[in-house]
């Protein structure tokens, strides 16, 4: 099996660029327009998985793992504070993402 040549760093920084712009449209859009929030939302982390770029735990926070969406907190997502996990909770299908803090 050959070894796949890694993307170049140009395309990269461009991917990750692209994935911050994705979801400030999405944040944006997200009054007026939840489902284009989604929408940008789902372009990102195809982005990312495309590029394989990693998703800062910020930007992770707002994308439901279960069903895609984008999460606002307060609007469409819990968040709540307990024994050192954040813990994101989607209004909409009701899964659970924790996160370790200090």
């Amino acid at each position: 099996m050959r070894a796949r040549a890694a993307k170049p760093k140009k395309q990269l920084d461009i991917a990750a660029e692209r994935i911050a712009i994705l979801f400030e449209e999405a944040e944006k859009e997200f009054a007026a327009h939840p489902e284009r929030a989604d929408a940008h939302a789902r372009a990102a982390k195809r982005i990312a998985l495309k590029y394989n770029v990693r998703l800062p735990r910020a930007l992770k926070e707002k994308l439901c793992k279960k069903c895609g969406k984008f999460l606002k907190k307060g609007a469409n997502a819990k968040v709540r504070l307990s024994g050192g996990c954040l813990t994101v909770i989607c209004a909409s299908c009701g899964a659970r993402q924790r996160y370790r803090f200090k």
